[in-house]
């Protein structure tokens, strides 16, 4: 098995021209403690990314519980809305009919206004 290390090459050669790395690139695989130590850095990883993924799905799950609770707030909003224009149009409509009903002489006498004729 052979591995080659990733390098920063800052010298005036190409990055394909090996000849001043002296980097090991042949690891020895009965050497078990480095290869035991990155098994168990990936293992780490994969824990801490699936511990994230649960908090991340608990917050979600918590902010769409109220979330559903807004809505239902929204909902009750839209309702009470809906009621208060229903009752502007009936008072809107009963004006009218009271005005359209009432002549120049009735206006006068309720309001105590003598007419100018």
């Amino acid at each position: 098995m052979t591995t080659i290390t990733p390098s920063y090459h800052a010298e005036n050669y190409s990055c394909d021209d090996n000849r001043y790395d002296l980097r090991p690139f042949l690891y020895n695989s009965n050497w078990t403690w480095q290869f035991e130590r990155i098994d168990a850095l990936a293992k780490e990883l994969e824990q801490q990314r699936a511990q994230e993924a649960i908090e991340r799905d608990s917050v979600a799950a918590s902010s769409a519980a109220s979330m559903s609770s807004d809505q239902l707030n929204v909902q009750e909003l839209l309702s009470q809305l809906q009621s208060a224009q229903e009752h502007i149009r009936t008072l809107e409509e009963q004006l009218k009919n009271k005005s359209s009903a009432e002549t120049p002489d009735d206006i006068s006498a309720q309001t105590s206004i003598t007419p100018v004729r």
